[in-house]
């Protein structure tokens, strides 16, 4: 469910499931949900994921094992995020990050609570935020961690609440070493993902030259989520260099059309609303809001 094969995988986590739910084992059936929720959120099929994670939640909860209850938190919490459900999230995290204490997994609590920095920035809580990825990297720092990509993506965490709370000049410093690490061993989405939030803050300062260097192409295999929010950056440059933007807005709408991201749909429409007329921009900005 995690390779190129996902959807010969989905089928066998689908097998494995059925099986475990007949052996009526608790812990069999926890890991065979978990495995399928995966494989579900990462097809963005997060409906029947979540309904998996729901069905099981009673007997988990239920467990003296820590073990498991972090598992089954920590899954249902990559689900909740692909499904854009980000105060549930929020919480499902929280719960997991208590569970990995609990069990005296460092290694874990950086993960989940680098994942709880990301959602609370979405949640608009810039500061939580950050104190989220602050303690995430002193964590990282104290495993020994000074050059993966996990320690890259924090240093992400850190620069994009940074830049909201005004530290510009630190925002910036995070954001080029997070690219800088990213580009060497995390692969194209990870890279592009540096590269839009250090685009972004060039973008903010109005250093629109410095904005469209940072961007390389995106890799062929790149989800539609990706190249939408590329798009959404290019019009944004085109923006500020005197263009209007707008037929890179109108592929990034289309690229998002059917899909769960109503974030990223959202920004878009609202990026769009700037290169209407006055009133058919508030029409569209009154409509973004009340879907927001």
């Amino acid at each position: 469910v995690t390779a190129t094969k996902a959807t010969e995988g989905l089928a066998i986590a689908r097998q494995a499931h059925d099986l475990a739910l007949a052996t009526q084992d608790t812990l069999r059936e926890l890991d065979a949900t978990c495995l399928l929720g995966y494989g579900l959120a990462q097809q963005e099929q997060t409906s029947e994921a979540f309904a998996l994670m729901e069905a099981i939640k009673p007997r988990v909860q239920g467990s003296a094992d820590a073990q498991r209850r972090y598992r089954y938190w920590s899954s249902l919490s990559y689900i909740l995020q692909v499904a854009d459900r980000r105060s549930l999230c929020a919480e499902a995290l929280a719960e997991s990050i208590a569970l990995a204490e609990e069990l005296g997994d460092l290694s874990e609590v950086v993960i989940t609570t680098a994942n709880l920095s990301v959602i609370n920035y979405n949640l608009g809580l810039p500061a939580q935020s950050h104190s989220a990825a602050e303690r995430a990297f002193r964590l990282c720092h104290h495993l020994g961690d000074s050059s993966s990509v996990t320690l890259g993506a924090i240093e992400i965490n850190l620069g994009v609440p940074g830049f909201l709370l005004g530290r510009y000049a630190y925002a910036l410093e995070m954001l080029g070493q997070a690219l800088s690490k990213l580009a060497r061993g995390g692969g194209d989405n990870w890279r592009a993902v540096a590269e839009n939030h250090l685009c972004l803050a060039h973008l903010h300062l109005g250093q629109t030259a410095r904005a469209r260097a940072t961007l390389t192409p995106v890799g062929a295999g790149a989800r539609n989520t990706m190249r939408s929010r590329r798009l959404v950056l290019e019009s944004r440059i085109a923006r500020a260099s005197g263009s209007s933007g707008g037929a890179q807005l109108q592929q990034a709408i289309e690229l998002l059309r059917g899909a769960p991201d109503s974030l990223n749909t959202l920004l878009a429409d609202l990026d769009m609303s700037r290169t209407l007329d006055p009133h058919a921009a508030a029409e569209r900005c009154t409509q973004t809001r009340t879907r927001a």
